[in-house]
């Protein structure tokens, strides 16, 4: 018995309450992508593109939305990447991850020692891509509406509409 209670103490035991948070979080999550896309699909549905003028309109307003989530997911990963960068230093710096006083939706290990600096490793590592992945988004959201100009010069020439009307 004594064996099943140390095996016991080695595990940071998960909170109902936190589950029920994180699957709140996850509805909430797959409610928004939802609605944004059920919103850009309406959207695009409704451009008009009758003239060459309404046509540079409407893929300008496209890329302008474009852009805007990119700009959105960039920020989202730079911020994840700050919180897991923060997190490891707190991890770092305790005795024991997880803490004594977090909520888990799941049951985990306790890590102490090597466990712990190779978690934290990991951890820098993860917040490293992520900032690096919002940087190449980023860079995307910049270079995108340039890219699309170069592509279609005609498109986006201010006088090339009203030079081809008869």
């Amino acid at each position: 018995m004594a064996g099943g209670e140390a095996a016991e103490s080695l595990l940071h035991k998960a909170d109902p309450g936190a589950r029920r948070n994180l699957l709140l979080v996850v509805l909430a999550g797959a409610a928004v992508l939802y609605a944004l896309y059920w919103w850009f699909q309406g959207y695009t549905e409704d451009l008009p593109m009758v003239s060459d003028q309404n046509l540079r309109d409407s893929t300008q307003d496209v890329i302008d939305e474009f852009v805007r989530v990119l700009y959105g997911a960039a920020c989202l990963l730079a911020i994840l990447a700050a919180y897991w960068f923060r997190l490891a230093q707190t991890i770092a710096s305790a005795a024991q991850y997880p803490l004594p006083q977090m909520r888990l939706f799941h049951d985990m290990r306790i890590l102490r020692g090597e466990a712990k600096r190779k978690y934290v490793r990991r951890m820098r590592y993860s917040a490293g891509i992520a900032l690096a992945l919002a940087l190449l988004l980023l860079g995307a959201a910049v270079e995108m509406p340039l890219s699309v100009v170069r592509q279609h010069p005609a498109l986006f020439q201010q006088g090339a509409a009203a030079a081809r009307k008869p």
